[in-house]
C-alpha cells in the first residue's frame, strides 16, 4: 500500500468532512474519493438497531410502498393522458 502524508491543513479538512472528499491532482483530475469510516458510536448504534425487535422493512418492501404512493398521487394524471388542461 502506498502511504501519502497530508499537510496539517489537508488533514484537518479531511478529518472535519461530513461527506465524501474528492481527491484531485493539480489539474483537477479526480484521483479518487475518500469516505470516512464509521465511528465506533455509529457501529454501536447500527448493532443495537439490528438486534432490536422493532419492525423493519426490506428494500423491496419500501420500493413497493413508494410505487403505490406514486400511483396514488400521480397515477390519475398518466391514466387520463392529460397533464395540463387550460381553464379557458
Amino acid at each position: 500500500m502506498i502511504k501519502i502524508v497530508l499537510s496539517a491543513e489537508q488533514a484537518s479538512l479531511v478529518s472535519q468532512a461530513t461527506d465524501a472528499v474528492e481527491l484531485v491532482d493539480p489539474t483537477g483530475n479526480c484521483l479518487g474519493v475518500f469516505v470516512q469510516a464509521f465511528s465506533a458510536g455509529e457501529i454501536k448504534t447500527a448493532l443495537r438497531r439490528r438486534e432490536s425487535s422493532a419492525l423493519r422493512y426490506t428494500t423491496a418492501e419500501v420500493l413497493t410502498h413508494l410505487q403505490s404512493l406514486w400511483q396514488l398521487i400521480f397515477g390519475h394524471i398518466f391514466q387520463s393522458g392529460v397533464i395540463w388542461q387550460s381553464s379557458s
